[in-house]
């Protein structure tokens, strides 16, 4: 081979491992940025750099919402939170989709304080029956912890309005079936595609003999409760027996126990907190919500002249107990709050670090966020 051959040949192949070098480098780059937009916004963190339009968010909530992905829901409904206007229409509905995806996934006494800077999330859940524009997520939530009753006017009141489609349909099967009104069911199940009949079909039979405590329940009280929260709280205190009577699923009764617990704690009624913590025993969960775990410090005066740190640290409840997190926090909550008290400027840090804490909405829920 002659040398200027040879010193060519070289060149080339030093040229060709250039090139696939920088490729390799360019496609891993890309492989980067493509993960790096499959990953879920950090908790309590809403996705910023976004071009998409509220628009399309409150489309892709509704769809979650339908498909039963509460997980997406709340993605998308943050994302709308973040990118909409003040007067949105659909504001509401999002807020109502959110508290939903919240329930369903046991984030209600997790996450629902993180939300308070958006005002129709309310530092509440809905009281009171709602307008048609939002009867479906609204069901949807209501449905999620038992509650067929609400639901089922709230539904039949929309589709008077907005007509009959494939999603209403099939709440108000479940509803209706829910309830007791079979014969009703049926007229729904008509409007359903022809491959999901039979099952409904089957699930109307295994309810036929049941004994609908739904039913019989507003005749034994004064009047029928008019608000979702008064529902709520018919559960509680409820006997073994009367629990059972209303066949609820365990995951049903999970979400009524989880939306009765945050009812009471926006209320600030510590006193049922022993209430509350055997509730959650009995269903045999395996550590208490987080707000819970601060409002029994709050409760325990720790750090304040009540339980001292030997006696948190023996102070067991069953199998329930505070985790050693949570105390760390409300510790250093403690001392900021008392460096505040002393005429320290750390109400921003307070805020900043505090501010989604059941501690912070306690002592000040009428400050703004």
């Amino acid at each position: 081979m002659r040398p200027d051959i040879k010193r060519y040949g070289i060149f080339l192949l030093f040229l060709c491992l250039a090139i696939t070098t920088d490729a390799a480098e360019h496609h891993t780059a890309w492989l980067n940025v493509m993960n790096a937009d499959r990953r879920t916004p950090p908790r309590n963190t809403l996705w910023k750099n976004d071009d998409t339009t509220a628009e399309n968010h409150a489309s892709d909530a509704r769809v979650a919402l339908e498909q039963n992905e509460p997980i997406k829901a709340r993605i998308a409904a943050e994302r709308y939170f973040q990118t909409a206007a003040d007067t949105a229409a659909d504001r509401t509905e999002m807020a109502t989709i959110l508290k939903w995806a919240l329930v369903t996934t046991g984030r209600l006494n997790e996450d629902f304080l993180t939300y308070g800077r958006i005002p129709e999330m309310g530092l509440m859940l809905p009281i009171s029956f709602p307008a048609t524009d939002i009867a479906k997520p609204y069901s949807c939530l209501t449905i999620a912890c038992g509650l067929y009753v609400p639901a089922l006017s709230t539904m039949i009141c929309a589709t008077d309005r907005n007509g009959l489609d494939l999603f209403s349909a099939r709440l108000l099967t479940e509803i209706c079936i829910g309830t007791g009104r079979l014969s009703l069911a049926r007229r729904y199940i008509a409007h359903l595609p022809e491959t999901e009949q039979d099952d409904w079909y089957r699930q109307l039979k295994q309810h036929r003999q049941a004994l609908w405590a739904w039913d019989s329940l507003p005749y034994h009280l004064p009047s029928e409760p008019t608000t979702t929260d008064a529902w709520v709280s018919l559960f509680y205190p409820l006997n073994a027996a009367e629990k059972a009577a209303y066949n609820l699923t365990p995951a049903q009764a999970r979400c009524l126990l989880d939306y009765y617990t945050l009812l009471q704690l926006l209320h600030k009624r510590l006193e049922l907190l022993p209430d509350i913590t055997e509730a959650y025993r009995e269903q045999g969960v395996t550590r208490l919500p987080t707000y819970v775990q601060e409002a029994l410090l709050l409760s325990m005066n720790y750090l304040n002249g009540g339980v001292s740190k030997d006696e948190l640290s023996r102070w067991r409840a069953g199998d329930l107990r505070i985790e050693p997190g949570v105390v760390e926090r409300f510790e250093r909550w403690f001392h900021a709050f008392t460096a505040l008290r002393n005429g320290a400027d750390n109400w921003h840090d307070i805020r900043q670090n505090h501010g989604d804490s059941y501690v912070f909405y306690f002592i000040w829920d009428g400050v703004a966020f």
